[in-house]
């Protein structure tokens, strides 16, 4: 499975050519994820009004739970080894658990170093 970062949703939920463009791709090769924590950003970036209209529109993703105590414990090694801020290491975390492919545009996540992680260059 294929997981979004939520920068990348966010662009896509902005009419962003590249991002609406990898999600089209994506959606031809696997199913498409999204964390939980990324659910949660983009909900609470919402005002109540759109919250259904985001609700709708993110019902074809796969939500990934935040669900079992090894998440947390690889997400706390992120945050100690990496310096990832918490939501970033639980998404990081979710993903290997799950072993799933985190695409987003946040470099910061280079710093793991690990292959099912994909960071795309943002172009404006």
């Amino acid at each position: 499975m294929i997981v979004v970062d939520t920068n990348i949703l966010i662009g896509v939920f902005k009419k962003h050519p590249q991002s609406t463009a990898l999600l089209r791709q994506w959606e031809q090769q696997s199913a498409i994820g999204i964390s939980i924590v990324s659910y949660l950003e983009l909900l609470s970036g919402v005002t109540p009004k759109e919250t259904k209209h985001l609700q709708k529109s993110l019902s074809d993703f796969m939500i990934i739970p935040f669900a079992e105590s090894t998440v947390a414990e690889i997400a706390a090694q992120y945050r100690q080894l990496f310096a990832l801020a918490t939501p970033d290491a639980i998404v990081a975390a979710s993903c290997e658990f799950g072993s799933h492919h985190l695409y987003t545009y946040d470099q910061g996540f280079d710093r793991l170093g690990k292959r099912w992680i994909h960071v795309v260059k943002y172009e404006a």
